[in-house]
């Protein structure tokens, strides 16, 4: 794995927690785990994780929501 692969494997799985445990917008977790362009961040956090932010974003209200729900569509 080199350097940059590391660093951004780093960031994606910082990015996830954030998105899991914070309300916050997915922009502002993208500047805050290093990505100046929105864009870019969600190009990135697809291509790691295999689906867009705002995906994973809305799998967290859905859950919050609904205790009884075991996962998201």
């Amino acid at each position: 794995m080199s350097p940059l692969q590391f660093v951004r494997r780093e960031r994606i799985t910082r990015a996830q927690q954030l998105i899991r445990e914070t309300s916050r917008s997915v922009i502002e977790i993208g500047l805050e785990v290093g990505y100046t362009s929105p864009s870019h961040f969600a190009q990135v956090f697809r291509r790691v994780v295999g689906v867009a932010p705002s995906s994973a974003s809305a799998c967290r209200a859905h859950l919050f929501f609904r205790k009884n729900a075991t996962g998201c569509a």
